[in-house]
């Protein structure tokens, strides 16, 4: 039947030559039809057992090298006499020294060698056969239209259920991604961010995804700064807010996600016309204060001078049995110090987490993420329950202020070098023009002090 179709549009359009039949046989245009999908799935079997043939030939290398290293262990114990000492002989002098010229040599090639080149290869053979671009666009306009034409949710497609129809299938994140990336190509903001949201649903649904999850599948991560993304192309700042919220909590230390939930924020004030407290400053702020206070020397004023310490036990119930060592260093402004808040060990373990995370601090201006100047230190933020220490820190803060520590936001864990500072500043951002008219701001800092 084939044949003769392929001859008859030859006859009727002469110019159409052999090389075009061959293209239109290979340009399978899976989503027209469903004929092909039990070749597909035929074909995704095949792919499967070349995988599996791929990881045993991985696995046989790792059984060699394995016992590799259980021969080598075992010479270094023969080397070693009763006492734990080597005696050096013309025997094993001479057998180390080869051994470290040639063997390690031999263990080097092995190492290097590829593994699977043959099923590198099969793959690449297969590939023609295997759905294009242009076949994951049909099958996403497939989807919005069957979408639109039910007027289906696409919370419910993601479930399985259609036309109020529960189905024994469900998409994952990856494909609802995939349909939202389809209606953001197209501008249509509202249906991306619903498929988003739906794909952040699958994601806390199914918590074994496919197995490429691992490899490239979304995170929860990621599906909040996109969504954030594609909020803000709605010019819902807000939501946009909330979502890059969820992304910080759920994500490892991220600086510069940190960096782009500021620059949002203050995005957010200013279009509000709530002129967030971000201007440049002045190097000479309060420079002469803020040198004597710095080394030791500030004079207090003498209205805070007659100030006192306590044992809290009224701040939080928490704190009738474990009162905590109160010393009020300001009324107006209020500054209180709590003293043996944080333990050595602690300290220790938050210094050693945070080395490897730690990034130049910056500053936000007009907009603009830098580093500045008037800053120089080190920075990394972590949520308040990135670990025990900061678990324990957030619970101590709410018993101890009276906060309720769900508004506050991350722990940023600072380091200063040499000539390390942070100019004078104020940390709330509304100016007093905008302060109160119900716009959420800073009204707290509290500060612990980690001793090298």
């Amino acid at each position: 039947m084939k044949i003769l179709f392929i001859f008859l549009i030859s006859f009727l359009y002469p110019s159409f030559s052999l090389c075009q039949v061959y293209e239109a046989i290979n340009d399978q245009r899976y989503v027209r039809s469903v004929v092909n999908m039990d070749k597909m799935l035929l074909l995704n079997t095949y792919l499967v057992s070349n995988l599996k043939h791929f990881a045993k030939q991985l696995a046989y290398k790792a059984k060699i090298i394995k016992w590799g290293v259980n021969q080598l262990n075992i010479k270094i114990m023969d080397a070693k006499q009763s006492e734990g000492k080597i005696k050096w002989n013309l025997y094993n002098t001479f057998s180390l020294i080869r051994h470290m010229q040639a063997d390690w040599l031999l263990w080097l090639h092995y190492m290097e060698a590829p593994v699977g080149e043959e099923q590198f290869d099969y793959i690449k053979y297969l590939k023609p056969h295997m759905p294009k671009l242009k076949d994951i666009r049909d099958a996403s306009e497939g989807m919005t239209k069957i979408q639109k034409v039910y007027s289906m949710s696409a919370s419910d497609m993601a479930q399985g259920i259609l036309d109020g129809i529960k189905y024994n299938s469900s998409l994952t994140a990856s494909d609802c991604v995939t349909v939202a990336q389809h209606y953001s190509n197209l501008s249509q903001w509202a249906s991306a961010e619903k498929w988003i949201i739906a794909g952040l649903k699958s994601l806390k649904r199914n918590i074994l995804q496919p197995e490429l999850q691992l490899l490239r599948g979304p995170s929860i991560t990621e599906l909040a700064k996109v969504l954030g993304l594609i909020r803000i192309k709605r010019l819902d700042y807000e939501g946009a807010l909330q979502a890059y919220q969820v992304a910080l909590k759920k994500s490892p230390p991220d600086a510069k996600l940190y960096e782009e939930h500021q620059y949002l924020e203050s995005m957010y004030l200013k279009l509000f016309g709530l002129d967030p407290n971000i201007e440049e400053y002045d190097n000479s702020y309060k420079s002469e204060v803020f040198s004597l206070c710095c080394n030791g020397k500030c004079q207090k004023d003498k209205k805070i001078q007659n100030l006192y310490c306590f044992y809290d036990t009224k701040t939080s119930n928490a704190l009738i049995i474990a009162p905590v060592k109160k010393e009020i260093l300001s009324v107006d402004p209020y500054i209180a110090l709590f003293h043996d808040v944080i333990s050595q060990k602690e300290q220790k373990i938050l210094q050693s987490v945070s080395k490897i995370h730690l990034m130049a601090s910056t500053t936000i201006h007009n907009n603009n993420k830098a580093v500045k100047n008037y800053r120089i230190s080190k920075s990394v933020w972590y949520a308040s329950d990135y670990n025990d220490v900061t678990k324990r820190l957030t619970t101590f803060m709410e018993q101890a202020t009276g906060y309720d520590m769900k508004s506050s936001e991350l722990f940023q864990v600072i380091n200063y070098g040499l000539g390390g500072r942070f100019d004078g500043h104020e940390d709330y951002l509304l100016t007093d023009k905008t302060r109160f008219n119900g716009t959420s701001d800073r009204i707290a800092t509290t500060l612990f002090y980690v001793a090298k």
